[in-house]
């Protein structure tokens, strides 16, 4: 008790003019005579030390928040004004008597990278000295498909690194060899990649590496940047797990266009998806138009995969419509929107262009599909091919599994050699085609054996149906093929060389008003030849449809062996109701817009129904209003 009284007296004493020394000695004595060690006041890890840490933590927090406060003027500034630029940025700061060197901004001392674009606070680099001794090199090397990027670094430095950062994240140093450090890092987003490197002695470097060719979802309102997204595709990229989004018109008169008579000289677009310059140039990602028309599309080559897209594989095409001032003429697997689509969906799209090919594959929509979905879409532009799988929506279709045509109609006239369709051309195994309607003229013109000719299908195979469906316009084989049906030239179950019942078609609820006219035999209102184990139910034909083989008109409802002509099948392996069922010759027939709806009259989840006899789909009316 004595000897602290001496202490008090003791700084009774002097505390008038105490000094600082004297306060912290005086504490440390108390300290002291409260039993706790010199160590603990004085050593590394100490209370002496622990305040002077304190304090500069204070420091450092107190200049980042003098800091945040400008940025965030800026930011206000940064709206208000149009002018903004990193130009601005370091004048505002300058003017607040901050230091600004590139995208370091010294305060108090305290080094603090930024984002001048932003702009924010990317992290805070302590105290320190730029060391103009060290030289820093960036290489950037992208993945094939540009999903991914590998940033090399090289650091030449005689001293030794302490620290390397990268966008803020710690980088394990590297060996050193010949007074350099290189590093690798994978990148999977564009950006402006900061690269801090830091020495023993607190100095540091700053450099940036910006990567900006990453595939990423993007928006695309120019012509411009169309063509820019196009051309990174065609170098690889497959845009796979992304969006690209339309958000304007586009009219394409400025980069495709006919320059001559002569075809060499014209200036096609090249597709997106240059699948026959790089079969794997793909598009695999997801284009949503956003019901925006993209017109002028002028193609004039003798290529294969053409349209607005070559390939998309295992991708998802919605919202385009093709625009009326468009053509496109090439050789095979061709289609307004793609020339050739698998594994992907195409849906609420339309095609306005005329579409000419020489050797088939060729649709409306697209030439040739392979397991995917054909959803709400239209043709109104005429197709005509000199070969043959020729149709208003799609010339070819097959898959292993289910996949479907449906709430889809044509207007355009459909011209092709052979296996020719007012919706589909060729119908393989497993295509199901609902709820849709043609009211284009339909013809087939070669001396093929057969000519798969029908207002909804030229020909169906395995597993196929069509269900639902109108055909309101002529059908005719100007020459001397068979099989040619108002709604399908030929029903088949065959699997290789073989009819097999469990892989058989049918046609169903649907409705043929169109005229059938055939130089060549099995030739049926609406179907042409009805094979073995296949089904035709509840199908109708108008009583004022006529059904002729050359001149002669059908007078019975199946054909008989002279020439296979009927008002409903051309030739049927059998007659039995178990195969055909409900079918015949209507004086009134039902609304095209009641068949597509499911023989529904009330509101449609596809159709509109201002026009019942040439009903459009709802996103399509939506458009137009």
């Amino acid at each position: 008790m004595k000897t602290k009284g001496n202490v008090f007296k003791f700084y009774k004493k002097t505390n008038k003019g105490i000094t600082l020394v004297a306060l912290v000695i005086t504490i440390i004595v108390l300290v002291i005579l409260a039993g706790v060690s010199i160590n603990l006041i004085l050593g590394n890890n100490g209370v002496i030390e622990k305040a002077k840490g304190a304090k500069e933590i204070n420091s450092e927090q107190s200049a980042k928040e003098k800091l945040e406060l400008e940025i965030g003027n800026i930011s206000i500034d940064k709206f208000s004004i149009e002018t903004y630029n990193e130009e601005y940025f370091d004048n505002y700061m300058q003017q607040k008597g901050f230091i600004v060197n590139g995208n370091i901004v010294l305060v108090n001392g305290w080094q603090f990278q930024v984002d001048k674009s932003v702009p924010k606070i990317v992290e805070g680099l302590g105290k320190g000295e730029e060391i103009q001794q060290i030289a820093v090199t960036t290489d950037v090397t992208y993945a094939a498909d540009y999903t991914k990027a590998i940033l090399k670094v090289g650091i030449t430095f005689e001293g030794n690194i302490e620290q390397i950062k990268i966008n803020g994240q710690d980088i394990e140093i590297p060996t050193k060899t010949d007074n350099k450090y290189e590093i690798e890092k994978e990148i999977l987003t564009n950006g402006n990649y900061s690269i801090y490197i830091k020495d023993e002695n607190n100095g540091y470097k700053l450099i940036s590496a910006p990567i900006t060719e990453i595939t990423e979802n993007i928006k695309i309102s120019t012509v411009e940047e169309f063509v820019a997204f196009r051309d990174k595709v065609n170098r690889g990229a497959t845009y796979e797990g992304k969006t690209v989004e339309l958000t304007q018109d586009l009219n394409l008169s400025s980069v495709c266009y006919k320059v001559d008579e002569t075809t060499t000289n014209d200036i096609s677009w090249e597709p997106i998806g240059n699948y026959g310059t790089d079969t794997t140039h793909m598009f695999k990602g997801t284009f949503n138009g956003n019901n925006h028309t993209i017109d002028y599309l002028y193609i004039n080559t003798t290529n294969d995969y053409q349209g607005l897209f070559g390939y998309v594989e295992n991708g998802t095409i919605t919202g385009v419509v093709i625009g009326l001032n468009s053509s496109i003429k090439a050789n095979a697997n061709v289609g307004g929107i793609a020339g050739k689509i698998e594994n992907s969906t195409v849906s609420n799209c339309g095609n306005n262009a005329e579409i000419v090919t020489i050797n088939g594959y060729t649709g409306g929509i697209t030439g040739n599909c392979e397991n995917s979905e054909i959803i709400s879409t239209y043709n109104k532009g005429n197709v005509t091919s000199n070969k043959h799988l020729v149709g208003g929506i799609v010339g070819r279709m097959v898959a292993t599994t289910n996949k479907t045509i449906k709430y889809s109609y044509n207007t355009g006239n459909i011209t092709g050699a052979y296996e020719v369709g007012g919706i589909i051309g060729y119908s393989g195994d497993y295509t199901k085609i609902y709820n849709c309607y043609n009211k284009g003229e339909i013809q087939a013109n070669s001396t093929n054996t057969d000519a798969w000719l029908g207002g909804i299908s030229g020909k169906q195979r395995a597993c196929g149906l069509i269900t639902y469906c109108y055909n309101l316009e002529s059908v005719i084989n100007t020459n001397t093929g068979r099989n040619v049906g108002g709604i399908v030239g030929e029903n088949n179950s065959i699997d290789g060389s073989n009819n097999i019942a469990a892989r058989a078609s049918t046609v169903s609820y649907s409705y043929n008003s169109g005229n059938v006219t055939s130089k060549g035999v099995r030739t049926g209102g609406l179907c042409g030849v009805n094979k073995q184990y296949c089904y035709i139910k509840d199908c109708y034909m108008s009583n004022t449809a006529t059904v002729k083989y050359n001149t002669t008109s059908a007078t019975s409802n199946f054909g008989s062996s002279s020439n296979y002509l009927g008002k409903i099948i051309g030739q049927a392996y059998s007659t039995d109701s178990t195969y055909v069922k409900n079918v015949g010759v209507l004086e009134t027939m039902p609304t095209v817009y009641k068949v597509v709806n499911g023989l529904n009259e009330g509101n449609s989840e596809y159709w509109s129904n201002t026009n019942l006899n040439e009903p459009k789909l709802l996103w399509e009316k939506q458009k137009s209003n």
